[in-house]
């Protein structure tokens, strides 16, 4: 499905971009100027997993989903590509007030995933105060005031959508929401107990269950320090009764350190794995099974 510049049933409005009068939403905007992560304030996260690839596509579509949006509501520009002007300005002076749409481009920033494009972008919108307020609609514009310069993004959405959208995706726990809906996919039950320290995430199918625990190693590659740190950590924990995952979503394990924790009731689910498990392959069941091959 590729972009619709609007929709088929348009009901347009005539605006002027003069922010807004309610002190709600300012306020809520100034929250969103300071605390995106990754934008560039001191209040913001950063070096969270917004940051990482791996999750790049599960939460760029989980904001689409809260947001209420589809593919044709919105185009990603790559890098080293420009917004069409005339495609920008389609947006000034008035706007269809029965669709929503986003268009932005992806900064030249090394590392710069497609949900923190997204983030910077509205952060700027924000900060250079190039928006407006019509009806239930945000409407905002990233580009230089000077003349010639190209637009690198274009908002128009239902405010509550796109606050709705960013307050579920950046509160809380993301990193447990990733895994919990994606177990949940493929036909895991995740168990809630009272005591956290437990583990990050218990999940169970069949008979089995899983203890994962979420990790950042340095390096490109496990080490068998970071692994002999964490099997000390599971022998610590003798009230677990299941399989150990040990989950680093920016690190590689090899064959020696697979070798290293055979017999110890451990799995690795490394920065391959996790995407995998992200796009729905059994990965915990497939450990588990090598596992229990193994002995």
């Amino acid at each position: 499905m590729s972009f619709n510049i609007c929709c088929s049933n348009p009901h347009k409005i005539k605006y002027q971009l003069n922010g807004t009068s309610s002190d709600l939403i300012a306020a809520q905007l100034a929250y969103l100027l300071w605390n995106l992560p990754e934008v560039d304030s001191y209040q913001a996260m950063h070096g969270s997993v917004f940051s990482n690839s791996v999750y790049d596509e599960y939460l760029f579509n989980l904001f689409m989903l809260e947001a209420d949006l589809c593919e044709e509501d919105i185009r990603f520009v790559a890098d080293n590509s420009i917004i069409n002007r005339s495609e920008a300005e389609f947006f000034l002076e008035e706007i269809c007030v029965n669709c929503q749409k986003i268009i932005f481009i992806n900064p030249k920033n090394k590392g710069c995933t497609k949900i923190i494009a997204l983030f910077k972008n509205l952060r700027d919108c924000i900060a250079h105060g190039c928006f407006g307020m019509v009806e239930e609609y945000f409407i905002g514009f990233n580009h230089p005031r000077f003349e010639g310069k190209e637009y690198t993004a274009v908002f128009k959405l239902k405010y509550e959508h796109l606050y709705q959208a960013i307050e579920t995706i950046t509160s809380g726990d993301v990193l447990f929401l990733i895994y919990k809906e994606a177990l949940e996919k493929n036909g895991y039950t995740i168990i809630e107990r009272e005591d956290k320290k437990e583990a990050d995430l218990i999940a169970s199918k069949g008979d089995a269950i899983f203890f994962l625990d979420f990790k950042k190693y340095r390096g490109r590659y496990l080490n068998q320090t970071d692994i002999q740190r964490y099997i000390n950590e599971t022998r610590d924990k003798s009230n677990r009764n299941g399989l150990n995952v040990l989950v680093v979503d920016s690190t590689y394990t090899n064959s020696k350190i697979n070798k290293y924790i055979m017999g110890e009731n451990i799995g690795i689910v490394d920065k391959k794995y996790v995407k995998e498990l992200l796009e729905g392959r059994d990965i915990l069941m497939e450990i588990a099974e090598k596992i229990q091959n193994n002995y």
